[in-house]
């Protein structure tokens, strides 16, 4: 629960991504950037989706934490968090 040390678009970055995300998917960036053309999804989206399904996962679960330097809610009352 630390922040990234390199830019997601860098090469170090990425590697940095991918790297975390092979511990949870396995080899699922490689599956999927095989599958789909460069035209239809860069790499740095694949990992953003693989990144929003394992955050999705542990909401479901309740195991996400709040990683928000604060809470808020928006105009209409809803809470505005960031989670992980």
């Amino acid at each position: 629960m630390r922040p990234m040390k390199h830019p997601k678009r860098t090469e170090l970055g990425a590697a940095e991504r991918e790297s975390l995300l092979a511990t949870v998917f396995g080899h699922a960036f490689q599956d999927l950037r095989s599958q789909l053309p460069k035209r239809m999804a860069a790499d740095d989206d694949i990992r953003d989706a693989l990144i929003a399904t394992w955050t999705a996962g542990r909401i479901a679960d309740g195991r996400a934490e709040s990683i928000s330097p604060e809470r808020s809610v928006d105009v209409t009352g809803l809470p505005m968090d960031m989670r992980a």
